[in-house]
Formats: C-alpha cells, sequence, structure tokens
C-alpha cells in the first residue's frame, strides 16, 4: 500500500466550522491542562497508512483524540440510547460535517513530541511476539512498522469548563488502561506520567485489594470499580469491568517485564500445555511442535468439513466457538506436515467471525479484554488484566464462507460447549468465557481481583 498524500490545515480557517454548543478558544468558560508521557512498551504502527509507523505528526493528534473517545463512552452511564450517547459524544468530541454543518470537537488537543524512537521491523524472536505477530512479513504484506519504547510526548488539552471532569477522566482511562497504536488492548504501547505530575495520575500500590482499588478510584471525578449496573450496553463500559493485577511482591520498573508476564496469562488460557491434565489449553507436543488444543473449535471445524482426519474429533459436531469472546476474527490453520516427512490429512484453513441479528456479515469484534502493564506513582508497574463490561452481540458466530457465515456452523455467543460435549480443558465448566478466565487467573495464582 503507498502512502497517502496529507495537506494539513494553515489555519484555523481551514477548520470547519465549530457545531451549535461548540466553544471556541477565549469564548465562555474554558480549562487548559498538559501533561508529560511516556511510552512504555513497544508501539504497533499507529500512523494513517496501516502497520505504518506516521512521518508527518510521530504521536497523531487524530489518533490521540481517538482513544480518548472510547474511554469517555466508556465512562458514560450504561443506560443511555446509542442516539443519546452519540449526542454527548458530538457535542464534546465533535462529528463529521454533515451538509456544510459542522463538527468541530470541543477539545482542542495539540501534541509536542520531546523524545522520538525511530520505527523498526519485527523479528520472529521478540519477547512479545504473541501480540506483534499481525506485523509479520507475509506472502501478502510487508513487515508492518513497530517503535520500541522511549518516546516522550507532551500532551495539552483546552476545553469547556463544565466538562473538566468527564475530559480528566477519560484522560485518565487512557493513561492507565490504554495505549497509542494499534494492539493497545493487548498491552503495545502503553503510557506513563513523567515528572512530579505523576501522583495526580497513576495510582499508589498496595498488595491489599481493596486499598489499591480505592487508589485507583480517588484518581477519578467519582468510583468507577468495584460497581455494578442494571443495565449492560453493547458499548464497553468501565462501569461493571473486572479489573486483576498481580498484587503480591513488589511491583517491577521495567513496564515491558510486567507487560510481558500478563501476556503469558492470555497465552496460557488459549494454548498452555505446561499445567496438569485436566488443566491445560492444550496437550504437550513433542520435537517443539504444539500438541493437540483441547478447546473445541479444531474438532468443531473437523466435524463441519465432513472427512477422516489425522486427529479424530473428541468433541462433537454441534457448534460452539467460546474464543470468539476474545474477540474476531479467528483465523486458524491445521498441522498438516508431519514428522519425518509427509502430510497429515486435516482440514483446510479457516476464519471464524460473525452475522448480526439482521444477517449482516461482519468482520470483526473487538476484544473486551485488556491485558497490560500498569502504570505507577512511583515509576514501577503491575501486570493486569481489564475485562470491560460489555453485552454479547445480537447475532451468531461461525465459520466464513465466502463474505457470509456457513448455516450450519452458527452457534450463540454465550455458548462454550455442544450439548452432551466433556470439556477437556476445565476452565470450559464455567458458564461464561470471562468468568472462565477471570477465575483461571485467580484459581492459579496468576492474579488477585482488585475489588473489595
Amino acid at each position: 500500500m503507498k502512502d497517502c498524500a496529507r495537506t494539513l490545515p494553515t489555519s484555523e480557517q481551514d477548520l470547519p466550522p465549530p457545531h451549535k454548543g461548540a466553544v471556541r478558544r477565549g469564548e465562555g468558560g474554558r480549562e487548559s491542562l498538559s501533561v508529560t508521557l511516556k511510552v512504555v512498551t513497544r508501539i504497533i504502527g499507529g500512523g494513517v497508512v496501516p502497520r505504518k509507523a506516521d512521518t508527518i505528526d510521530y504521536i497523531r493528534p487524530g489518533s490521540v483524540r481517538g482513544h480518548l473517545r472510547f474511554w469517555w463512552r466508556a465512562l458514560q452511564n450504561p443506560g443511555l440510547t446509542s442516539a443519546e450517547l452519540y449526542q454527548k459524544e458530538s457535542a464534546l468530541w465533535g462529528r463529521a460535517a454533515v451538509k456544510q454543518q459542522g463538527g468541530r470537537s470541543a477539545v482542542e488537543l495539540r501534541v509536542s513530541v520531546s523524545n522520538r524512537v525511530e520505527p523498526n521491523s519485527v523479528g520472529p524472536r521478540d519477547q512479545d511476539n504473541y501480540v506483534t505477530w499481525p506485523t509479520r512479513k507475509t506472502n501478502e504484506t510487508p513487515a508492518g512498522e513497530t517503535v520500541d519504547p522511549g518516546t516522550v510526548f507532551t500532551l495539552a488539552l483546552t476545553f469547556p469548563k463544565d466538562q473538566e471532569a468527564n475530559v480528566k477522566d477519560a484522560l485518565r482511562a487512557w493513561i492507565l488502561f490504554g495505549g497509542y497504536g494499534s494492539r493497545t488492548r493487548r498491552g503495545a504501547g502503553s503510557l506513563t506520567v513523567t515528572g512530579a505530575d505523576a501522583a495526580r495520575w497513576l495510582p499508589t500500590w498496595d498488595e491489599q485489594p481493596d486499598l489499591f482499588l480505592a487508589n485507583i478510584n480517588r484518581l477519578f471525578s467519582r468510583p468507577r470499580f468495584g460497581l455494578s449496573s442494571n443495565t449492560v450496553s453493547q458499548t464497553p463500559n468501565l462501569l461493571g469491568a473486572e479489573l486483576l493485577a498481580t498484587l503480591q511482591g513488589a511491583p517491577v520498573r521495567d513496564a515491558s517485564a510486567a507487560w510481558h508476564r500478563a501476556i503469558t496469562w492470555l497465552r496460557d488460557f488459549r494454548q498452555g500445555s505446561s499445567d496438569k491434565a485436566g488443566n491445560r489449553a492444550r496437550e504437550p507436543g513433542d520435537g517443539g511442535r504444539p500438541g493437540i488444543s483441547n478447546w473445541p473449535e479444531a474438532d468443531k471445524v473437523r466435524r463441519l468439513s465432513d472427512g477422516q482426519w489425522a486427529h479424530a474429533p473428541r468433541y462433537n459436531a454441534q457448534p460452539a466457538w467460546p474464543r470468539a469472546g476474545f474477540g474476531l476474527p479467528i483465523i486458524g490453520r491445521f498441522q498438516r506436515s508431519a514428522r519425518g516427512g509427509g502430510h497429515y490429512k486435516e482440514p483446510a484453513d479457516f476464519t471464524i467471525s460473525w452475522v448480526d441479528g439482521q444477517g449482516t456479515f461482519m468482520n470483526r469484534l473487538a476484544s473486551p479484554l485488556i491485558i497490560k502493564a500498569l502504570p505507577l506513582a512511583d515509576g514501577r508497574f503491575v501486570p493486569c488484566a481489564l475485562w470491560l463490561q460489555r453485552a454479547l452481540p445480537d447475532g451468531h458466530v461461525g465459520l466464513v464462507s465466502g463474505a457470509t457465515i456457513e448455516q450450519r456452523s452458527q452457534a450463540p455467543f454465550d455458548r462454550m460447549l455442544g450439548a452432551g460435549d466433556r470439556p477437556l480443558f476445565s476452565p470450559m465448566r464455567k458458564a461464561s468465557l470471562r468468568t472462565a478466565f477471570v477465575d483461571w487467573l485467580v484459581d492459579t495464582g496468576r492474579a488477585e481481583k482488585v475489588q473489595p
């Protein structure tokens, strides 16, 4: 893909007019703030061209605004209708101009980079390979660009005074649980605050979960964790989310080390083979090759592919795709090269995606799970997992066939197993993927629930 040519506005006159309710600098009550941030884990992409770093705006204000909008939505009342949420978001953060009616944001945003780390390509032996794999070179795409930790930039915001709490809360949530670039839900591009301002934006550590929770809640204009709601929407929300972290033992100074530890949680839950029988996601292999999966997806594909395969299915034919809850699409490939030469007979490569309640094919679904290094006020980091509260989509998940989902492969999102299936991985006895993952983290001693 060729780089896109961009023309930057040369003056405020080049910008679309503000929509009704927006306030320009100097009009009405305005507040300003600035905070200096450091990127502490590898950035993936981050530019206008997918998989590439930006060559004009190294930290793009438009991208930062997009991240802040996401976290602003995650802090809103989940009982709002989609129309109400859109109106509130448009009034503060702007919208696309329609019929010459401007949609300029009421929040002015500026980025000043003081330390720039140049982009590079990903090698196959990176520790964070489980997250950075989308940047690998393939037959269809060149290697993507990533940026090593170390970039420092100052973010300056100006906004209506009556929106101060909302803007600051969105910024705090982004610093704590988000990041810059892509794959931020898997911890890439994570941030911390530098200098004396750190204590205003970041929590202090305590190994007691309830005290650590209080340290996080005090940062926001009102408590965000340890609460529940009778309403659950399909917009990810912090209200009702579950936060887990490794609290026993000292946090670490190396953000990448905390990140890599959090990555292993998801990797082991999905593909780990070192636990005892019945509690491992995959059987041990030999010769450096992974063994057979104890999740049902591969066997469901075998059943639906109507053949005699090298590995006889252990799960029945009723469709069930539990790992779709981690995000879609899932792209799978069977091992067809036999040890010592020859080939295993296995189904063709496959893709799992979904259709909505009206039967419209959907290309992707973002994960509600965030795993990352959580920054602390003293410059240290702890591994954390945040499962955002989100209703399951109104639709079905299954195998992609052309531009739709194969009818006989369709299953509801909340189906963990087929009727009559015996779970080969103990967490699959749980009622949902969220409960299975959270309880597995706690039961195996990897993390603790940060809640009263």
